[in-house]
């Protein structure tokens, strides 16, 4: 932890040691620039250069237009993790372009205090180092330090969040919004006490929300480690028991997985309307177990084909029990003390943890021959996330919200379109959720938190009120009890603290300073993972809706979750958590090992975590992560589509990101060492103006580019972005304009025109591309203006409006079809065994139509396939030194001939024609589909049928080149 600390300290101090970072102009030539774009030699400069942008920013004035977001609080559990960072960047992305397109951004950070999260880490620590502080100061001291390290980690990533509006959900303010915000839903009675079914976790006493459930799942039977047992646990068992009938001879087969709590049972159930069982509603039942007389009822939500179809009924251990039980006014038995173990009500029983007592009772049962069968059956367990353990439902009292008016009115809005949630199939599946919305549990049995603000008086312990503290309280419980209290210690605080999911669905309301301010301020758009559409975005929006009568945004973005080359979700849990910051600066697998280490012997990682985690360092990352910089982790991760439900982190496209930042740097390298000094300001008229074909062509992509980046940003398609950046200047900028203007370099006028376009479509490329790579943007921005205190983020974002002049489709189209001409000349030089340096004179069968269309493009075609190239059939005297290749081109059949200087490997061309006819095989079975003849439209049709033939065609080539005398 230290060492990620002085990283994050070293990397905000970096740019005032370096020397030569100057704060005012300088001359910033192509000699003062390094040979290759080294992230970790510019990272740091650049942060300060945003830090000052941003105080500068602060001290103005706020009459522009507000674009509001929250950034999802990470827990003070540990470090960012990879899921952060994709959070990180893709709200980052979108605030730099709201920031450029002249809005005042507003990028609220926080930090959860994670309330059983937390507890659960400093508990295991503090077993670990067995140290004497109590727990309440070391859960201070572990969030508080964790607290800072997020803090600094987050301000090295560059996002611009607004530093001066952060919180914490358990500092001063919020807490002050948590309490008024319950106090206000207990007086407008959508609070309430009551007894209802719990997630609870034996091993941490304590109720768990839905999310940090895991649910096992398993086929057949299946044994699982659970905390605190010596030996697995076997599930996936139905155990078939016989209950006796009270007044008769006849027996009723119950199946039951967990025969331990037959001790609650209350009832027995079968299906209304299985008519095997009839005759058996409304009679009694004997518990094999204990001899309890037991009633035996019908109701409809007993599933007449899993198992015998009679089911026992506990209704404090089973949430469909509990439902049943309250329908038919059944009892309920609690059997199971808070750390798992058989209470009073089990006899011989009490005090044996329930995993051992099912054995024994599985022991009593068959001494009984109760016992008729047992079968395996596939299904689930729901395992904490936390512990390890298997949850126990649990009937307990808790406090309740009521969320089933307040759900009603977000479908509403969900449905009539005033509420947006992308993508949409999240909205259809929140929407289906919802309608079975039940009540939301809020209390937690554990010390870490915001404690429960409800009162009751000694002597009335089932009248609670609201109330900020102990002496508002006393007059609330006097004027509703009717009494006077004289002594405030009879007035208890309940010892309980809120759901952490309560606290962080307030933060709309908490950063707009409510309840103090009535001036709430809207969020312009919600993004986070889709993993928490249902436990963070639904309950902001129903506590916001209930507390001030609005929706907290409108506008909700979520993107998909990070996992693994497995395609496992990263956690401890497995060992394959990677830190965006090893990505970043690099490191060694020693180091990755040591930290590992450190995490163990600290009590961060119990020993199966620190197991896997060594497993998973060995098999996935023996030779530590290379420095790849943050623009090229940005990249490669919103390469993907984010909507997708997983987002699978290729660590081979991160070398390739890096080395794209490199071509980019390559670039600027060669516009400065041809255009000393650059000009301050290029206008679209003086590049328009004599430009030429292939200033005309850049000019349209440029266009095109900056269209797209306006679509894809708006339609938050990041994928589709970053696939425009690196198309733009990859395959346009790099490998195709600088390419041709290269020879025109020695003439001084065409010089001055192709550099003063470059600059201007460099310039214009840099602003455009700044969203996603904003650090090598940055630092070439500052190479372009010669000046390192101008910052991209005080620039425009280009709208393709204004360059609309330079659209040129038709150009495009035609330039398309050279550079697949290109590509095919390229290809035919290998395969036809050119190995001279000279160009080889090809030349260009084609279709007349095509030809037109490319008539001034054969040098360019030439110059980028590194031949002379000639449209046409080759002179009848070289037809011996020719060979012939066919090529397809936009559904267009064409004709290359080269010289054949060296003889085809006619190994290599069998493999091809093996390939070729199995291709031709699948593309006649598809075209001769009569389900295709018939549905498929015209022009599919024609296309398939050119592609056959052209196929047919490559074939005969290829059987003529491997052998001479075949008839072509």
């Amino acid at each position: 932890m230290m060492r990620e600390v002085l990283y994050c300290q070293r990397r905000l101090l970096h740019g005032f040691q370096r020397k030569c970072y100057s704060t005012g102009a300088a001359n910033l030539g192509a000699a003062d620039m390094p040979k290759v774009y080294k992230p970790s030699d510019v990272e740091g400069e650049v942060l300060n250069k945003w830090k000052r942008h941003l105080s500068k920013k602060n001290d103005g004035d706020r009459e522009k237009p507000v674009f509001r977001m929250l950034l999802p609080p990470p827990n003070v559990t540990g470090k960012l993790h990879l899921g952060h960072f994709l959070t990180l960047t893709v709200e980052d992305t979108i605030a730099r372009w709201k920031l450029m397109t002249g809005l005042d951004v507003e990028w609220i950070p926080g930090f959860d205090h994670a309330g059983i999260a937390t507890q659960s880490v400093v508990n295991r620590k503090m077993s670990k180092n067995q140290g004497t502080s109590a727990l309440g100061e070391n859960l201070k001291d572990f969030s508080t330090n964790n607290l800072d390290l997020i803090r600094k980690q987050l301000m090295a990533s560059g996002a611009l969040l607004n530093w001066g509006n952060e919180y914490y959900t358990l500092d001063k303010k919020h807490s002050q919004t948590v309490k008024e915000a319950f106090i206000q839903l207990f007086d407008d009675g959508l609070v309430r006490r009551a007894d209802g079914i719990v997630n609870w976790s034996c091993a941490l006493q304590t109720t768990v929300a839905d999310i940090e459930v895991d649910n096992v799942s398993f086929e057949k039977k299946t044994s699982l480690r659970v905390p605190n047992y010596e030996h697995p646990i076997p599930f996936g068992v139905l155990y078939h028991v016989a209950y006796s009938m009270l007044d008769s001879d006849e027996k009723i087969i119950v199946a039951t997985s967990r025969p331990e709590t037959m001790f609650g049972d209350v009832a027995l159930a079968v299906n209304k309307e299985d008519f095997r069982y009839a005759k058996f509603v409304g009679k009694q039942a004997i518990n094999p177990l204990n001899g309890n007389t037991i009633s035996i009822v019908a109701d409809e939500r007993v599933k007449r084909d899993f198992g015998t179809g009679v089911v026992k009924i506990t209704p404090a251990h089973d949430k469909l029990d509990f439902a049943i039980g309250m329908s038919h006014q059944l009892k309920s038995i609690n059997i199971f003390t808070p750390d798992g173990h058989l209470n009073e009500h089990c006899g011989d029983f009490q005090g044996i943890p329930r995993f051992l007592a099912r054995k024994r009772v599985l022991e009593i049962l068959n001494q009984k021959n109760a016992i008729i069968d047992e079968k395996g059956y596939s299904g689930s367990v729901g395992v904490c996330s936390r512990s390890g353990d298997v949850i126990e439902p649990r009937l307990v009292p808790h406090w309740f919200l009521h969320t089933q008016f307040l759900s009603s009115k977000l479908i509403q809005a969900i449905e009539d379109k005033s509420f947006l949630i992308v993508p949409e199939n999240h909205a259809r599946s929140l929407v289906h959720k919802l309608m079975e919305s039940r009540e939301w549990c809020l209390s937690r049995q554990i010390q870490w938190g915001h404690r429960i603000p409800a009162y009751y008086h000694l002597n009335h312990p089932d009248k609670w009120v609201a109330a900020a503290d102990v002496q508002a309280a006393t007059l609330k419980l006097e004027q509703k009890l009717g009494i006077k209290i004289s002594d405030a210690a009879e007035v208890v605080q309940d010892k309980d603290v809120l759901d952490t999911w309560f606290s962080s669905a307030l933060i709309p309301l908490g950063v707009s300073d409510w309840p103090n301010s009535e001036n709430y301020k809207e969020v312009a758009l919600m993004e986070t993972g889709h993993d928490i559409l249902l436990f963070w975005v639904w309950r902001m929006a129903i506590l916001t809706l209930a507390l001030v009568n609005r929706f907290p945004f409108r506008h909700v973005l979520l993107h998909g979750i990070v996992t693994d080359h497995f395609g496992r979700k990263m956690s401890k849990s497995k060992g394959n958590v990677i830190d965006p910051m090893h990505i970043i600066k690099g490191i060694t697998y020693e180091e990755l090992i040591q930290e590992a280490e450190s995490s163990f012997a600290g009590g961060e990682l119990d020993e199966n975590e620190f197991s896997l985690r060594k497993l998973s360092l060995e098999k996935n990352h023996s030779e530590g992560f290379p420095v790849c910089g943050s623009d090229a982790l940005r990249l490669a991760l919103l390469s993907q589509n984010i909507f997708d439900q997983e987002i699978t982190l290729d660590l081979n496209s991160l070398d390739s990101c890096k080395r794209f930042t490199n071509k980019l740097w390559q670039a600027l390298r060669f516009l400065k060492l041809h255009s000393e000094p650059l000009e301050k300001d290029v206008s679209q008229s003086v590049v328009r103006e004599g430009a030429d074909l292939p200033s005309k062509w850049i000019l349209a992509c440029l266009y095109q580019f900056n269209k797209t980046c306006e679509t894809t940003l708006n339609q938050a398609k990041f994928h589709l972005y970053a696939e425009a950046i690196r198309k733009f200047f990859y395959q346009e900028l790099c490998d195709v304009y600088i390419e041709l203007i290269k020879g025109e370099l020695t003439n001084p006028e065409d010089k001055r025109r192709n550099i003063l376009v470059m600059q201007y479509v460099f310039e214009t490329g840099m602003k455009l591309a700044h969203p996603l790579i904003p650090f090598v943007t940055e630092e070439i921005w500052s190479y372009l203006k010669n000046d390192k205190t101008l910052s991209l983020l005080e620039q425009e974002f280009p709208s393709s409006r204004e360059i609309e002049q330079f659209n040129d489709p038709v150009l495009i189209e035609t330039m398309s079809k050279s550079m697949q001409f290109i590509r095919e000349i390229r290809a035919v030089k290998k395969r036809s065994g050119w190995l001279s340096k000279e160009p080889p004179q090809v030349y260009i069968e084609m279709d007349k139509s095509l030809e037109k269309q490319l008539l001034n493009l054969n040098s360019t075609i030439g110059k980028l396939s590194g031949s002379n190239v000639q449209f046409g059939k080759y002179p009848a005297k070289e037809k011996a030194s020719y060979g012939s290749f066919i090529v397809e081109i936009d559904g267009n059949v064409c004709k290359i001939h080269i010289p054949v200087l060296a003889t085809i490997d006619k190994s290599i061309n069998q493999s091809k024609l093996e390939k070729l006819k199995l291709k031709l095989i699948k593309l006649q079975q598809q075209y001769e589909n009569p389900s295709f003849q018939q549905n498929a439209p015209p022009a599919a049709k024609e296309k398939l049928k050119k592609k056959v033939e052209t196929l047919i065609l490559q074939i005969n080539e290829s059987m003529q080149h491997q052998n001479p005398n075949h008839p072509a």
